[in-house]
């Protein structure tokens, strides 16, 4: 696994377990997506759990903000 999958995995966990991410959290999981070094199953992971536990307005915020 590489850095950018391994930082990924904490955020997907995260949202799999339905916690909101806080706008900081929000934008380093923004910046990980955009990634090369991130896997595209970590993404689609990442943006399938977030989609499932529902987007909060801080969330979208901070992805804007990338």
């Amino acid at each position: 696994m590489s850095g950018g999958e391994i930082e990924m995995r904490r955020f997907v966990e995260k949202v799999e377990m339905g916690t909101h991410l806080s706008f900081v959290e929000m934008e380093e999981a923004a910046h990980l997506l955009f990634l090369e070094e991130t896997a595209s199953s970590e993404i689609i992971s990442f943006l399938t759990g977030l989609s499932q536990k529902g987007e909060t307005a801080q969330e979208i915020a901070a992805l804007a903000f990338v």
